[in-house]
């Protein structure tokens, strides 16, 4: 199996309705091909330059992760979850996906803090915004994973759209075995 944690070209791929689970595939290739491409192997994410042109609070760098506090890895999680909302909205795919790759790299900060600190995603699963607890509950269902499941299934009942549609298909995949969070 290829893990996907880090995959540009997968992502790429994928529906934007999906996007927001590649970080936690496990995909099999048709073909029982085990290998993985160059793009998929890559550890990093190519956007710690620096600034971001479109927003002042989506602006960061992998060392301004490593220097933060937990709840302040939150808040910046909290903060760009909810830019995320506002690029899928309005329909800026390519904002979307950098702040994807952001959130991403908060989340393994989080993860790579002794005792995984991902639980503290866990006061996010209350926010208002559906985007902000569908992220949060997919960077914690390793963690947390009862808890996590109830987020999504409160968008889905609340008819959250188009959240909603990624929270159901998440939830199948788990299900069937498809989804495997790391």
């Amino acid at each position: 199996m290829i893990a996907s944690t880090q995959s540009a070209a997968v992502a790429r791929m994928l529906p934007l309705w999906r996007f927001a689970v590649v970080s936690h595939l496990t995909i099999q290739a048709s073909d029982g091909d085990q290998r993985a491409p160059e793009a998929v192997r890559r550890t990093r994410p190519h956007w710690t330059e620096g600034a971001d042109h479109d927003r002042g609070l989506e602006t960061m760098t992998v060392t301004d992760l490593s220097s933060r506090s937990v709840p302040e890895l939150v808040e910046q999680f909290r903060i760009l979850a909810l830019a995320k909302n506002e690029a899928l909205e309005s329909d800026q795919d390519a904002r979307y996906k950098r702040l994807y790759w952001k959130l991403n790299a908060v989340q393994q900060e989080l993860r790579s803090r002794a005792g995984d600190q991902r639980r503290a995603l866990a006061e996010l699963y209350d926010h208002p915004n559906p985007q902000v607890r569908l992220d949060a509950a997919m960077a914690t269902l390793v963690v947390l994973p009862d808890r996590a499941r109830a987020a999504p299934r409160m968008i889905i009942d609340r008819d959250e759209f188009p959240q909603a549609a990624d929270a159901g298909f998440t939830l199948d995949d788990l299900d069937e075995g498809r989804f495997v969070p790391e």
